[in-house]
Protein backbone atom coordinates (compact mmCIF):
# COMPACT_ATOMS: atom_id res chain seq x y z
CA UNK A 1 0.00 0.00 0.00
CA UNK A 2 1.19 3.57 -0.82
CA UNK A 3 1.63 5.52 2.33
CA UNK A 4 -0.27 8.63 2.90
CA UNK A 5 0.80 9.42 6.86
CA UNK A 6 -2.48 8.30 7.41
CA UNK A 7 -3.80 4.92 9.79
CA UNK A 8 -6.22 5.27 6.63
CA UNK A 9 -5.74 2.39 3.94
CA UNK A 10 -5.13 3.91 0.53
CA UNK A 11 -8.71 3.25 -2.00
CA UNK A 12 -7.53 0.82 -4.64
CA UNK A 13 -8.55 1.08 -8.49
CA UNK A 14 -8.05 -1.14 -11.63
CA UNK A 15 -7.52 0.25 -14.64
CA UNK A 16 -8.81 -0.54 -17.99
CA UNK A 17 -7.30 2.48 -20.90
CA UNK A 18 -6.33 1.90 -24.20
CA UNK A 19 -2.30 2.08 -24.04
CA UNK A 20 -0.97 1.97 -27.78
CA UNK A 21 0.93 5.43 -26.46
CA UNK A 22 -1.74 7.74 -27.76
CA UNK A 23 -1.91 11.08 -27.02
CA UNK A 24 -5.68 11.12 -25.96
CA UNK A 25 -6.05 8.07 -23.93
CA UNK A 26 -2.32 8.90 -22.03
CA UNK A 27 -3.90 12.07 -20.95
CA UNK A 28 -7.05 10.21 -19.93
CA UNK A 29 -4.84 8.23 -17.45
CA UNK A 30 -2.49 11.52 -16.22
CA UNK A 31 -6.07 13.11 -15.53
CA UNK A 32 -7.65 10.29 -13.62
CA UNK A 33 -4.77 9.45 -11.20
CA UNK A 34 -4.40 13.13 -11.03
CA UNK A 35 -8.02 13.48 -10.01
CA UNK A 36 -7.46 10.95 -7.05
CA UNK A 37 -4.31 11.71 -5.90
CA UNK A 38 -4.45 9.23 -2.45
CA UNK A 39 -5.90 6.50 -4.54
CA UNK A 40 -3.36 3.45 -5.62
CA UNK A 41 -3.94 2.64 -9.14
CA UNK A 42 -2.77 -0.79 -11.08
CA UNK A 43 -2.73 -1.18 -14.53
CA UNK A 44 -1.23 -3.96 -16.79
CA UNK A 45 0.13 -3.01 -19.26
CA UNK A 46 3.95 -3.06 -20.77
CA UNK A 47 7.39 -1.65 -19.99
CA UNK A 48 6.83 1.24 -22.61
CA UNK A 49 4.30 2.66 -20.66
CA UNK A 50 6.32 1.75 -17.05
CA UNK A 51 9.20 4.32 -18.35
CA UNK A 52 6.03 6.82 -19.91
CA UNK A 53 4.34 6.93 -16.78
CA UNK A 54 7.27 6.80 -14.18
CA UNK A 55 6.33 10.45 -12.94
CA UNK A 56 2.84 9.35 -11.72
CA UNK A 57 3.73 8.14 -8.33
CA UNK A 58 0.17 6.56 -7.60
CA UNK A 59 0.18 4.12 -10.73
CA UNK A 60 1.71 1.14 -10.54
CA UNK A 61 1.89 -0.70 -13.95
CA UNK A 62 2.54 -4.31 -14.30
CA UNK A 63 4.58 -5.45 -17.20
CA UNK A 64 2.04 -7.86 -19.37
CA UNK A 65 5.71 -9.42 -20.51
CA UNK A 66 7.31 -9.76 -17.34
CA UNK A 67 9.12 -13.32 -16.58
CA UNK A 68 6.14 -13.84 -13.98
CA UNK A 69 3.38 -13.74 -16.25
CA UNK A 70 5.52 -15.49 -18.68
CA UNK A 71 5.58 -18.01 -16.21
CA UNK A 72 1.92 -18.18 -15.31
CA UNK A 73 0.89 -18.18 -19.12
CA UNK A 74 3.06 -21.57 -19.60
CA UNK A 75 1.66 -23.33 -16.97
CA UNK A 76 -1.79 -22.43 -17.97
CA UNK A 77 -3.45 -19.30 -19.15
CA UNK A 78 -5.80 -19.56 -16.28
CA UNK A 79 -3.35 -18.67 -13.93
CA UNK A 80 -2.25 -14.95 -15.38
CA UNK A 81 -6.78 -14.71 -15.42
CA UNK A 82 -6.85 -15.25 -11.93
CA UNK A 83 -3.93 -12.92 -10.59
CA UNK A 84 -5.91 -10.08 -12.41
CA UNK A 85 -9.30 -11.59 -10.69
CA UNK A 86 -7.69 -11.19 -7.54
CA UNK A 87 -6.57 -7.75 -8.02
CA UNK A 88 -9.62 -6.74 -8.99
CA UNK A 89 -11.34 -8.45 -6.37
CA UNK A 90 -9.18 -6.27 -3.63
CA UNK A 91 -10.25 -2.82 -5.51
CA UNK A 92 -12.79 -0.44 -4.54
CA UNK A 93 -13.38 0.37 -8.35
CA UNK A 94 -12.55 -1.17 -11.51
CA UNK A 95 -12.94 1.59 -14.11
CA UNK A 96 -12.53 1.56 -17.88
CA UNK A 97 -11.77 5.03 -19.43
CA UNK A 98 -11.49 5.78 -22.84
CA UNK A 99 -13.52 6.97 -25.80
CA UNK A 100 -14.23 4.16 -28.67
CA UNK A 101 -14.33 1.40 -26.67
CA UNK A 102 -17.89 -0.09 -27.65
CA UNK A 103 -17.47 -0.49 -31.55
CA UNK A 104 -19.06 -3.57 -33.29
CA UNK A 105 -16.73 -5.93 -34.81
CA UNK A 106 -16.87 -9.47 -36.12
CA UNK A 107 -15.96 -11.06 -32.84
CA UNK A 108 -18.15 -8.45 -30.68
CA UNK A 109 -19.72 -12.20 -29.09
CA UNK A 110 -16.81 -12.57 -27.78
CA UNK A 111 -16.49 -8.43 -26.43
CA UNK A 112 -19.87 -9.13 -24.71
CA UNK A 113 -18.69 -11.90 -22.79
CA UNK A 114 -15.89 -10.26 -21.62
CA UNK A 115 -17.76 -7.31 -20.57
CA UNK A 116 -20.54 -9.68 -18.66
CA UNK A 117 -18.36 -11.17 -17.12
CA UNK A 118 -16.85 -7.64 -15.33
CA UNK A 119 -19.96 -6.12 -14.73
CA UNK A 120 -21.33 -9.50 -12.88
CA UNK A 121 -18.15 -10.08 -10.55
CA UNK A 122 -16.85 -6.62 -9.88
CA UNK A 123 -17.77 -2.65 -9.16
CA UNK A 124 -17.01 -1.82 -12.47
CA UNK A 125 -17.44 2.06 -13.96
CA UNK A 126 -16.64 3.20 -17.27
CA UNK A 127 -16.07 6.74 -18.18
CA UNK A 128 -15.74 9.00 -21.36
CA UNK A 129 -16.96 6.42 -24.06
CA UNK A 130 -19.48 6.74 -26.62
CA UNK A 131 -21.17 3.62 -28.08
CA UNK A 132 -20.62 2.46 -32.18
CA UNK A 133 -19.80 2.54 -34.68
CA UNK A 134 -22.78 -0.50 -34.49
CA UNK A 135 -24.73 -2.59 -37.02
CA UNK A 136 -27.10 -4.39 -35.58
CA UNK A 137 -29.97 -4.38 -32.48
CA UNK A 138 -28.71 -7.15 -31.11
CA UNK A 139 -25.53 -5.66 -30.26
CA UNK A 140 -26.82 -2.75 -28.67
CA UNK A 141 -29.59 -4.16 -26.88
CA UNK A 142 -26.91 -7.06 -25.74
CA UNK A 143 -24.59 -4.17 -24.66
CA UNK A 144 -27.32 -2.62 -22.68
CA UNK A 145 -27.74 -5.27 -20.92
CA UNK A 146 -24.20 -4.83 -19.46
CA UNK A 147 -24.72 -1.08 -19.21
CA UNK A 148 -27.32 -1.83 -16.87
CA UNK A 149 -25.20 -3.72 -14.37
CA UNK A 150 -22.27 -0.96 -13.82
CA UNK A 151 -22.10 0.91 -11.10
CA UNK A 152 -21.94 4.09 -13.63
CA UNK A 153 -21.86 4.63 -17.46
CA UNK A 154 -21.32 8.26 -18.60
CA UNK A 155 -20.58 8.67 -22.09
CA UNK A 156 -19.31 11.30 -24.10
CA UNK A 157 -22.24 12.30 -26.94
CA UNK A 158 -26.08 12.47 -26.52
CA UNK A 159 -25.94 10.48 -29.36
CA UNK A 160 -24.68 7.41 -27.42
CA UNK A 161 -26.28 8.58 -24.13
CA UNK A 162 -29.94 8.19 -25.98
CA UNK A 163 -29.94 4.46 -26.96
CA UNK A 164 -29.39 4.08 -23.42
CA UNK A 165 -31.45 6.91 -21.54
CA UNK A 166 -33.66 4.02 -20.12
CA UNK A 167 -30.69 2.65 -17.73
CA UNK A 168 -30.40 4.03 -14.46
CA UNK A 169 -26.73 4.10 -14.23
CA UNK A 170 -26.18 5.92 -17.56
CA UNK A 171 -25.12 9.61 -18.14
CA UNK A 172 -23.84 11.66 -20.54
CA UNK A 173 -21.19 15.44 -20.02
CA UNK A 174 -18.60 16.42 -22.10
CA UNK A 175 -15.15 14.47 -23.21
CA UNK A 176 -12.96 14.76 -20.23
CA UNK A 177 -10.58 16.37 -21.66
CA UNK A 178 -12.70 19.64 -21.51
CA UNK A 179 -10.65 19.89 -17.79
CA UNK A 180 -7.42 19.00 -18.94
CA UNK A 181 -5.16 21.99 -17.82
CA UNK A 182 -3.23 23.75 -20.39
CA UNK A 183 0.33 25.51 -20.37
CA UNK A 184 0.16 28.78 -20.29
CA UNK A 185 1.62 31.05 -23.67
CA UNK A 186 2.74 34.27 -23.80
CA UNK A 187 2.56 34.70 -27.21
CA UNK A 188 1.59 32.97 -30.12
CA UNK A 189 3.08 31.92 -33.12
CA UNK A 190 2.13 32.43 -36.98
CA UNK A 191 1.98 28.98 -37.26
CA UNK A 192 -1.05 26.04 -38.23
CA UNK A 193 -0.38 23.28 -36.07
CA UNK A 194 -1.78 19.98 -37.76
CA UNK A 195 -3.24 16.90 -36.47
CA UNK A 196 -3.26 14.41 -38.87
CA UNK A 197 -4.49 10.33 -39.14
CA UNK A 198 -3.16 7.92 -41.45
CA UNK A 199 -6.83 6.65 -42.90
CA UNK A 200 -4.71 3.51 -44.19
CA UNK A 201 -4.43 2.06 -40.66
CA UNK A 202 -4.20 -1.68 -40.77
CA UNK A 203 -6.81 -1.74 -37.55
CA UNK A 204 -9.23 0.47 -39.70
CA UNK A 205 -12.08 -1.87 -40.30
CA UNK A 206 -13.77 0.97 -42.65
CA UNK A 207 -13.06 0.25 -45.98
CA UNK A 208 -14.74 3.48 -47.17
CA UNK A 209 -12.26 5.78 -45.03
CA UNK A 210 -9.22 3.92 -46.32
CA UNK A 211 -9.96 4.48 -49.75
CA UNK A 212 -10.28 8.19 -49.25
CA UNK A 213 -6.78 8.48 -47.64
CA UNK A 214 -5.52 10.13 -51.74
CA UNK A 215 -8.01 12.74 -51.00
CA UNK A 216 -7.55 13.87 -47.94
CA UNK A 217 -3.61 13.65 -48.23
CA UNK A 218 -3.93 15.90 -51.16
CA UNK A 219 -5.88 18.24 -49.22
CA UNK A 220 -3.54 18.68 -47.01
CA UNK A 221 -0.47 19.03 -49.50
CA UNK A 222 -2.18 21.97 -51.21
CA UNK A 223 -3.52 23.98 -47.73
CA UNK A 224 0.08 23.22 -46.15
CA UNK A 225 1.57 24.87 -49.62
CA UNK A 226 -0.80 28.27 -49.41
CA UNK A 227 -0.14 27.92 -45.32
CA UNK A 228 3.62 28.65 -46.06
CA UNK A 229 3.14 31.40 -49.09
CA UNK A 230 1.28 33.18 -46.41
CA UNK A 231 3.73 32.92 -44.69
CA UNK A 232 2.70 30.61 -41.88
CA UNK A 233 4.68 27.77 -40.26
CA UNK A 234 3.67 24.54 -39.82
CA UNK A 235 3.40 22.14 -37.89
CA UNK A 236 2.90 18.37 -37.98
CA UNK A 237 1.85 15.96 -35.62
CA UNK A 238 1.61 12.91 -34.02
CA UNK A 239 -0.66 11.91 -32.05
CA UNK A 240 -0.02 7.93 -32.13
CA UNK A 241 2.76 6.50 -33.50
CA UNK A 242 1.35 2.76 -33.98
CA UNK A 243 -1.40 3.89 -35.67
CA UNK A 244 0.59 5.22 -39.02
CA UNK A 245 0.30 9.30 -37.88
CA UNK A 246 3.30 9.70 -38.37
CA UNK A 247 3.91 8.10 -41.58
CA UNK A 248 1.68 10.98 -43.12
CA UNK A 249 3.67 13.51 -41.26
CA UNK A 250 6.94 12.25 -42.56
CA UNK A 251 5.70 11.78 -46.49
CA UNK A 252 4.06 15.55 -45.92
CA UNK A 253 7.13 17.17 -44.69
CA UNK A 254 9.04 15.12 -47.67
CA UNK A 255 7.44 16.86 -50.41
CA UNK A 256 8.05 20.05 -49.10
CA UNK A 257 11.46 19.59 -48.19
CA UNK A 258 12.96 21.66 -51.55
CA UNK A 259 10.92 24.75 -51.34
CA UNK A 260 12.02 27.77 -51.44
CA UNK A 261 10.18 29.88 -48.83
CA UNK A 262 11.42 31.32 -45.51
CA UNK A 263 8.69 29.58 -43.77
CA UNK A 264 8.93 26.05 -42.67
CA UNK A 265 7.41 22.51 -41.90
CA UNK A 266 8.39 20.51 -39.26
CA UNK A 267 6.90 17.38 -37.17
CA UNK A 268 6.27 17.15 -33.75
CA UNK A 269 5.76 13.81 -32.83
CA UNK A 270 4.10 12.63 -28.96
CA UNK A 271 6.45 9.82 -27.65
CA UNK A 272 4.50 9.11 -24.61
CA UNK A 273 6.54 11.46 -22.41
CA UNK A 274 6.05 15.02 -24.30
CA UNK A 275 2.70 15.90 -23.53
CA UNK A 276 3.89 19.22 -22.10
CA UNK A 277 5.00 20.07 -25.41
CA UNK A 278 1.77 18.89 -27.55
CA UNK A 279 -0.13 20.80 -25.26
CA UNK A 280 2.10 24.41 -25.47
CA UNK A 281 2.46 23.83 -29.30
CA UNK A 282 -1.25 23.56 -29.83
CA UNK A 283 -1.74 26.45 -27.19
CA UNK A 284 1.26 28.47 -29.17
CA UNK A 285 -0.23 28.12 -32.41
CA UNK A 286 -2.62 30.74 -34.96
CA UNK A 287 -4.86 28.21 -36.08
CA UNK A 288 -5.33 24.32 -35.37
CA UNK A 289 -6.38 21.88 -38.22
CA UNK A 290 -7.23 18.31 -36.42
CA UNK A 291 -8.30 15.01 -37.42
CA UNK A 292 -7.83 13.59 -34.06
CA UNK A 293 -10.71 14.23 -32.32
CA UNK A 294 -8.89 15.29 -29.16
CA UNK A 295 -7.04 18.00 -31.09
CA UNK A 296 -10.27 19.46 -31.65
CA UNK A 297 -10.83 19.80 -27.92
CA UNK A 298 -7.40 21.12 -26.94
CA UNK A 299 -7.74 23.86 -29.29
CA UNK A 300 -11.27 24.55 -27.87
CA UNK A 301 -9.76 24.84 -24.56
CA UNK A 302 -6.75 27.07 -25.92
CA UNK A 303 -8.99 29.69 -27.11
CA UNK A 304 -7.23 28.53 -30.74
CA UNK A 305 -9.00 28.75 -34.13
CA UNK A 306 -9.78 25.31 -34.99
CA UNK A 307 -10.85 23.38 -38.47
CA UNK A 308 -12.02 19.66 -37.33
CA UNK A 309 -11.70 17.23 -40.14
CA UNK A 310 -13.94 14.17 -39.40
CA UNK A 311 -12.82 10.45 -39.77
CA UNK A 312 -15.45 9.33 -38.08
CA UNK A 313 -19.21 10.40 -36.88
CA UNK A 314 -18.02 10.40 -32.98
CA UNK A 315 -16.56 13.43 -34.03
CA UNK A 316 -19.42 15.57 -35.80
CA UNK A 317 -22.05 13.90 -32.45
CA UNK A 318 -19.52 15.91 -30.21
CA UNK A 319 -19.74 19.00 -32.39
CA UNK A 320 -23.57 18.68 -32.76
CA UNK A 321 -23.53 18.49 -28.64
CA UNK A 322 -21.48 21.37 -28.46
CA UNK A 323 -22.88 23.83 -31.02
CA UNK A 324 -19.91 24.28 -32.48
CA UNK A 325 -20.62 25.85 -35.76
CA UNK A 326 -17.69 26.75 -38.03
CA UNK A 327 -16.43 24.57 -40.70
CA UNK A 328 -16.03 21.21 -40.65
CA UNK A 329 -13.88 18.85 -43.38
CA UNK A 330 -15.29 15.58 -44.34
CA UNK A 331 -12.71 13.21 -44.81
CA UNK A 332 -14.77 10.81 -46.38
CA UNK A 333 -16.28 13.36 -48.90
CA UNK A 334 -13.40 16.12 -49.15
CA UNK A 335 -14.05 19.45 -50.12
CA UNK A 336 -11.75 21.20 -51.73
CA UNK A 337 -13.56 24.70 -51.04
CA UNK A 338 -12.65 24.03 -47.52
CA UNK A 339 -9.45 25.97 -46.00
CA UNK A 340 -6.90 26.05 -43.20
CA UNK A 341 -8.36 29.63 -43.11
CA UNK A 342 -11.86 28.38 -42.01
CA UNK A 343 -10.54 27.78 -39.02
CA UNK A 344 -12.60 29.83 -36.72
CA UNK A 345 -13.25 30.21 -32.85
CA UNK A 346 -17.05 29.42 -32.21
CA UNK A 347 -18.97 32.41 -30.17
CA UNK A 348 -21.41 30.23 -29.68
CA UNK A 349 -19.82 27.87 -27.71
CA UNK A 350 -19.51 28.76 -24.09
CA UNK A 351 -16.00 26.43 -23.17
CA UNK A 352 -16.35 27.19 -19.60
CA UNK A 353 -19.77 25.81 -19.17
CA UNK A 354 -18.50 22.56 -21.13
CA UNK A 355 -15.18 22.37 -18.62
CA UNK A 356 -17.54 22.39 -15.84
CA UNK A 357 -20.33 20.07 -17.33
CA UNK A 358 -16.95 18.02 -17.72
CA UNK A 359 -16.38 16.96 -14.21
CA UNK A 360 -19.74 15.08 -14.38
CA UNK A 361 -17.98 12.30 -15.61
CA UNK A 362 -16.71 11.39 -12.55
CA UNK A 363 -19.87 12.05 -10.28
CA UNK A 364 -20.43 8.72 -9.57
CA UNK A 365 -16.65 7.53 -8.98
CA UNK A 366 -16.22 10.50 -6.54
CA UNK A 367 -18.50 8.98 -4.01
CA UNK A 368 -16.20 5.72 -3.82
CA UNK A 369 -12.88 7.39 -4.23
CA UNK A 370 -13.04 10.60 -2.88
Amino acid sequence: LLDFGSDIMAKKVFLYAYDKVNLGDDLFIRFITSRYPDCEFTMISNKVNIENFKDIKNLNIIDENSTKINIMNKIHPSLFANYQHKLKMKSDAVCYIGGSIFMEGDTWNDVLNWWDFQVNNYPFYVLGANFGPYKTEEYRKKMGIVFSKLKGICFRDRYSYELFSDIKSARVAPDILFGQKIPEVIEKKKQVFVSVVNCENKSIDDIELRKCNDDYYNWLKIEIDNALKKGYDVKLSSFCKSEGDEEICNRLQADFSDVDCSSKVECLFYNGRNHVEVLREIASSSTVVSARFHGIILALISNVPVLPVSYSIKTINVLKDMGFTGRIQNIKNIDNSCHFTDATIDINICVDKLIEKSEEHFMKLDTVLK
